[in-house]
């Protein structure tokens, strides 16, 4: 107490506010730079001998990066599990096989075993990664997920899931998020304003990020308009610079960029100061 007191007249007499430092100031909002989070876990495809979006590759991002993104689909029971592709695929035997997440039913999937270059695994849901990220050793780790709804003509007529597969999404992250007290340690990203929207209304300590493929300036309008946290957007977009993200920050938005591949990627997406960078190879940042 002595060394803040001493610290505050010191603060005083330069002119500074003095306030507790772990108290921080609630009226500014603080954006961290370069948050390195694993693609898909630990790496997108087989990275350091685990399969994407697996338990076993989100626990390696983890362990080696400041978190993970990941992809998340609700099957036909209501449940959230852990897959990126629109399509099911990369099947340990030859037999016919449900066409996506959405058509498939629990049961099904939890028997699922994936094969890929050797490597042989299961599926997970977004509840056991949240246990996960409960552990202790994890609780300063951040987590983005990556909300899926484009997929299969023969999953969803026009190939886009509707409101009605959003909406019961949100309630099942509803219920995960006041299961596990996580929400602070939480990113959603997607294209889909809709679930965005409904998340951030129910849930407004969880920020929420605009997917970009391209037009920043247009997709950094959109979040704004749609009180939205930030944009997750693609390092090849040619609209990209660093007024761009400079213009972001001072609005208080946040900025993630994919998917880092190599070293100059790397150097280049670092260059631009974003909130965070998804990297597909943990080594890059070693």
């Amino acid at each position: 107490m002595k060394a803040l007191q001493i610290t505050c007249i010191i603060f005083l007499l330069l002119g500074s506010s003095c306030k507790d430092p772990a108290k921080g100031d609630e009226n500014v909002k603080y954006i961290a730079t370069n948050l390195v989070l694993g693609h898909r876990g630990g790496g997108a495809h087989v990275e350091e001998g685990k399969i994407e979006n697996t338990l076993a590759s989100i626990r390696n991002g983890l362990n080696q990066l400041d978190g993970c993104e990941i992809d998340i689909q609700m099957s036909e029971d209501g449940t959230i599990w852990v897959y990126h592709d629109a399509l099911l695929s990369y099947f340990c035997d030859s037999l016919a096989h449900q066409i996506c997440v959405p058509k498939s039913k629990d049961v099904y999937l939890h028997e699922l075993r994936q094969c890929r270059e050797g490597i042989e695994d299961s599926l997970c849901t977004l509840e056991e990664v949240f246990q996960l990220l409960s552990q202790s050793e994890y609780r300063d780790k951040t987590l983005s997920l990556d909300i899926k709804g484009y997929f299969a003509e023969a999953c969803f007529e026009g190939s886009s899931a509707n409101e009605a597969y959003f909406d019961d999404m949100a309630k099942h992250l509803d219920f995960l998020f006041e299961k596990y007290n996580i929400t602070h340690q939480l990113i959603l990203e997607t294209d889909y304003t809709y679930i965005l929207e409904q998340v951030k209304e129910d849930h407004p300590q969880v920020r929420c990020h605009l997917l970009a493929y391209s037009n920043f300036q247009e997709k950094l309008d959109k979040a704004t308009e749609k009180g939205l946290d930030g944009v997750s957007c693609s390092l090849a977009d040619t609209s990209l610079n660093f007024s761009l993200l400079q213009k972001a920050r001072k609005q208080g938005m946040e900025v993630q960029l994919w998917t880092i591949a190599d070293s100059s990627a790397l150097m280049k997406a670092k260059a631009l100061e974003p909130f965070a960078i998804q990297v597909d190879h943990p080594h890059l940042v070693k």
